[in-house]
């Protein structure tokens, strides 16, 4: 009926994924920046598409934009992260507050009903 293969085949079969290392993604994106070539010659023979090299091509500008950034830009990026730190200290003292005073009133709701409770048997209710 049909073919016969020798090896069978998995309709599920996992994929395999390359990893790069960081040295060997910066230098795959500085051959593109170079010139000499093109992009999707480098693409090609590194076997990547052309949008993951562009991915690639952006985090470095981006990394290398941070880390040439002025003192100033720095000491507002450490303001901002030190504000976040203080909102989310602020935040988890109200929540351990709300969370303590549900606690109290559930407790002493507890404490009425078994009262009440005490009052109707000892008084024959």
């Amino acid at each position: 009926m049909g073919r016969s293969t020798e090896k069978e085949t998995r309709l599920s079969e996992q994929r395999k994924y390359r990893s790069w290392t960081a040295q060997q993604k910066i230098e795959i994106v500085l051959a593109g920046l170079r010139g000499d070539r093109s992009v999707k010659d480098v693409c090609r023979e590194h076997e990547i598409s052309d949008t993951l090299f562009y991915s690639w091509r952006d985090k470095l500008l981006e990394g290398g934009r941070e880390a040439l950034a002025g003192k100033e830009e720095r000491s507002g990026e450490r303001e901002l992260r030190r504000k976040i730190r203080e909102l989310e200290r602020a935040l988890g003292r109200k929540t351990y507050r709300r969370s303590g005073g549900r606690r109290s009133i559930r407790s002493t709701r507890r404490s009425s009903r078994s009262r009440l409770t005490t009052k109707r048997t000892a008084t024959g209710w």
